[in-house]
């Protein structure tokens, strides 16, 4: 009978191994030895208000792994999206992606040229494997990834958002039930305020009917939501300090135009900016032009201390990020609104350089 033991214990072994909803994720950037590393969990309808933290380490030469043990994918669902963030304070990198995860799958992560990045000379290589949709996540990941990269060199725009909205559709078709897509359209159309973008018509098209798909519901949700909003973000309004601990608003600046400049002290980006809005502040200022610089640094001594070896000739003050955020519905820094003499807001942009075509338009 040793046989029949031996062919129960195997018997039981495939039962189990094939009732596991273990899944993993194997993150590798060779050219980071160490950093720390983040996933956690949005739920989609609480518009960003409900983020739970699933798990938090150190890169280890260049490495990650983690196991979802429990993961409680939806009733007859067989993925589910985190958001992977990774950071290296010595480097000055950061970066978050989404982290599509399927059930009994080892999602594969490989980041690369992490030092083109830093040296501004390409795009961060991300790239996804472990099943035939996620190879092809791969593919729309790199191909809005580069949209990207073309949006902010062109000055043709329009013609990006309309390949982007195509790149949309084109994945949507191959995988109808995708959360992905849903967040990082979601994520794109709060960046945009013109209701005419061919981006935000196609998130508007998307959600006229509600699916049983929770991230096209949250699209939904936030859509009803931005139609709210678009009254309340096209007035400036702001309560801000400054580093002596004054307040500062939106009412210190009627009968002038105003460049508010949302940012932080740890956004590459923010501070690359800041010689452009040099030039602006240099040329504009004697116009009447005021700058207003707002950091949204979660920790407020972050600020004091970049503010207290980094003068602005300009204001420079501290604000709550979220209700920042929450208030204008920008999810990227820098971010950068003009605003008229009436404390209406005329355009945003989060490129300091076509900001300041703009404002030449209005400022002679």
């Amino acid at each position: 009978m040793k046989w029949f033991s031996w062919l129960i214990a195997l018997f039981t072994a495939i039962i189990f191994a094939s009732c596991s909803s273990d899944s993993r994720v194997i993150v590798e950037i060779p050219e980071l030895t160490e950093g720390q590393v983040l996933i956690t969990y949005e739920d989609p309808l609480s518009m960003g208000q409900n983020i739970q933290k699933i798990a938090e380490s150190e890169l280890k030469d260049g490495k990650f792994e983690y196991t979802f043990t429990d993961p409680q994918f939806e009733k007859g669902k067989k993925s589910k999206l985190y958001s992977l963030s990774i950071k290296n304070q010595n480097m000055q990198f950061a970066c978050q992606v989404p982290l599509p995860i399927e059930k009994n799958t080892t999602t594969s992560l490989k980041i690369t040229d992490v030092n083109s990045y830093l040296r501004q000379s390409k795009p961060l290589n991300i790239s996804f494997d472990g099943s035939k949709k996620l190879k092809r996540f791969s593919k729309f990941w790199d191909d809005i990834s580069n949209s990207f990269v073309e949006l902010a060199r062109t000055d043709n725009s329009q013609k990006v958002f309309q390949a982007q909205t195509q790149i949309y559709k084109d994945y949507l078709k191959d995988y109808p039930h995708t959360e992905a897509m849903y967040a990082l359209l979601i994520s794109e159309v709060r960046s945009i305020r013109d209701d005419n973008n061919p981006i935000v018509q196609y998130a508007k098209s998307l959600s006229a009917e509600q699916t049983d798909n929770i991230w096209q519901q949250a699209l939904v949700s936030y859509m009803k939501y931005r139609d709210a909003q678009s009254v309340l973000a096209s007035t400036l309004v702001f309560s801000a300090q400054t580093v002596d601990g004054d307040t500062i608003t939106e009412r210190n600046f009627l009968g002038k135009y105003v460049l508010i400049d949302f940012w932080a002290s740890w956004c590459k980006p923010c501070l690359q900016a800041i010689p452009t809005l040099e030039k602006i502040y240099k040329e504009y200022h004697p116009k009447g032009l005021e700058i207003v610089s707002i950091s949204v640094d979660t920790n407020p001594n972050d600020w004091l201390d970049y503010a207290e070896t980094n003068h602005f000739k300009w204001y420079n003050l501290w604000g709550n990020g979220e209700e920042m955020t929450h208030r204008y519905g920008f999810q990227y820094i820098p971010y950068l609104m003009l605003v008229d003499k009436q404390g209406k807001v005329i355009t945003t942009e989060q490129s300091a350089e076509k900001m300041q075509e703009i404002i030449a338009k209005y400022i002679k």
